[in-house]
């Protein structure tokens, strides 16, 4: 009889192999719940944000899917209903990440800083130096508005980031796992694109998708 020791060395060693060779036992039973687990953690940080409107919490939620991809988590026995779950986690954080951009937000606008009346003082000054009450109130607003502004597109440009930055880490994710796919693991395209219509994606952003999908045909 092995002792446990044993066990635990060959259990960790069959996890350290990549897909060409299938794992079994309490290991599969393990990796099996590994991908879940990051999509449920990225999940719960989603609910945070919708909460908090905090962009941390959205980045944390991409972070965890940046971190579900792991090669021991996909053996051959799990690789397709892995790779479902991964999508479905991305597709979930993409879904939370186009509901925040601002419809109404133009972010090319050209919004010059306001210049104060008379020509006395120069654009975006204190108001403070304003004598007249009307026009020093009428130029505060002015500058409210292009404050206001700055934030909106400041606030625009990191979602932006983080929309692109999760779209990278998918693709990386999917071009990985097409090499990493053990041989003759179907293409799975009608399930993967029901995931993506299922959470909602936009038809332009599930298009993107579906071609990171099909970068090479029959994987």
């Amino acid at each position: 009889m092995k002792h446990p020791s044993t066990h635990r060395r060959i259990r960790n060693a069959l996890l350290a192999i990549a897909l060409g060779i299938a794992s079994v036992g309490s290991a599969t039973a393990a990796t099996n719940d590994a991908v879940s687990k990051h999509v449920s953690i990225s999940g719960r940080a989603l609910q945070h944000f919708s909460a908090s409107h905090s962009l941390e919490d959205l980045n944390t939620a991409i972070d965890t899917m940046q971190s579900a991809l792991d090669i021991n988590a996909f053996t051959p026995q799990n690789f397709i209903a892995d790779r479902r779950t991964l999508v479905r986690g991305w597709a979930q954080v993409l879904r939370v990440v186009a509901s925040v951009y601002d419809p109404t937000f133009n972010p090319h606008a050209l919004l010059a800083c306001p210049t104060p009346p008379g020509g006395m003082l120069v654009p975006c000054a204190d108001p403070n130096g304003i004598k007249d009450p009307a026009q020093r109130a009428s130029y505060a607003a002015a500058l409210a508005t292009f404050h206001h502004y700055l934030k909106q597109r400041l606030r625009y440009q990191q979602i932006h980031n983080l929309d692109q930055g999760a779209m990278s880490n998918l693709s990386l994710a999917l071009d990985s796992l097409r090499k990493l796919a053990p041989d003759g693991t179907p293409a799975d395209f009608v399930a993967l694109d029901g995931i993506l219509q299922q959470a909602g994606l936009s038809d332009a952003r599930r298009t993107k998708i579906d071609a990171m999908l099909c970068a090479r045909p029959g994987i």
